[in-house]
C-alpha cells in the first residue's frame, strides 16, 4: 500500500461513524406557551441520533422589523397553533419574527447539518386558519452562517419548505434561527410552523491514543512492506 494511499485510509478511520439520520425533530406538542411571552418552553427533541445529542427544552422569538414600533404579543394558542410554533404578529403589518432553536450535541462528538424542514399555516389575526395564500419567504441560519438560501412558501394556506446545505455542528450548543422576511403582499398575515425538523450525521470525535494507534499501525505497515 503507498503512503498516499496508507493516509487516505487513516483518514476514514479517524472519521468515526456518521450516518444521515434525523439528529432532532420537534412537533411542538409538549410545548408550554404564553400569550404574553417570547419565549415557549417544554420543547422535547426527537430523532435517530439522540443517543448523542442532548434535547433543548425552550425556544424563543424577537421582532425583527424596528421600524414598526409594534411589541410582541406572543403565540396564538388555539386550533394549529396549540401544537405549532405560532407567533402573533402579522408579518406585514406588525413585522417580520425570529425563532431561535438551540439543541446540544454531546462531548465527544461532532457532526453536520444538511437539511433543515418544517410545515407551515397561515393563520388570520385571531389565530384561525387561512383561506388564502400568501407567498411568505423564510431565512435560515446555523451557528450564525447562511444555511441554504431565502425560499418562500408557494402562494397557498398550508405546505412544507425544505432547506439544503451542508453545515458544521459543534461540540455543545448549536443554534438554528428561522425568520420571515418582509414581503409586500396586501394585508399581510400571521404564519406558523410546525413539525420541525433537522437531519445531517453526528460524528465521534477520535480520542488522541486511538489516533497515536493507527498511526503507529500505519507506520508498522509501511516498514513491513518495505521488507
Amino acid at each position: 500500500m503507498k503512503p498516499k494511499t496508507l493516509a487516505a485510509f487513516a483518514s476514514i478511520l479517524l472519521v468515526g461513524n456518521a450516518n444521515a439520520a434525523i439528529i432532532a425533530a420537534t412537533n411542538f406538542n409538549s410545548t408550554t406557551k404564553s400569550s404574553a411571552s417570547e419565549t415557549m418552553t417544554g420543547i422535547v427533541w426527537t430523532g435517530d441520533d439522540l443517543v448523542n445529542v442532548v434535547p433543548s427544552t425552550s425556544a424563543s422569538y424577537s421582532l425583527l422589523d424596528s421600524d414598526v414600533g409594534f411589541n410582541p404579543v406572543g403565540f396564538f394558542t388555539t386550533g394549529y397553533s396549540a401544537t405549532a410554533f405560532a407567533p402573533d404578529l402579522n408579518i406585514q403589518n406588525e413585522g417580520d419574527w425570529a425563532a431561535t432553536f438551540t439543541f446540544d450535541v454531546g462531548s465527544g462528538y461532532t457532526g453536520t447539518l444538511t437539511t433543515i424542514s418544517f410545515n407551515f399555516q397561515g393563520l388570520t389575526n385571531t389565530g384561525a386558519n387561512q383561506t388564502g395564500g400568501q407567498a411568505v419567504p423564510f431565512f435560515i441560519t446555523v451557528n450564525g452562517n447562511a444555511f441554504d438560501i431565502t425560499k418562500s412558501t408557494p402562494t397557498t394556506p398550508s405546505g412544507s419548505l425544505s432547506f439544503s446545505d451542508t453545515e458544521s455542528l459543534i461540540t455543545g450548543t448549536n443554534t438554528v434561527v428561522i425568520s420571515t422576511d418582509f414581503y409586500t403582499n396586501s394585508g399581510g398575515w400571521n404564519i406558523g410552523i410546525d413539525d420541525l425538523q433537522f437531519e445531517g450525521a453526528i460524528t465521534a470525535i477520535p480520542e488522541p491514543s486511538s489516533a497515536l494507534l493507527i498511526g503507529l499501525a500505519g507506520l508498522g505497515f509501511l516498514g513491513f512492506r518495505r521488507r
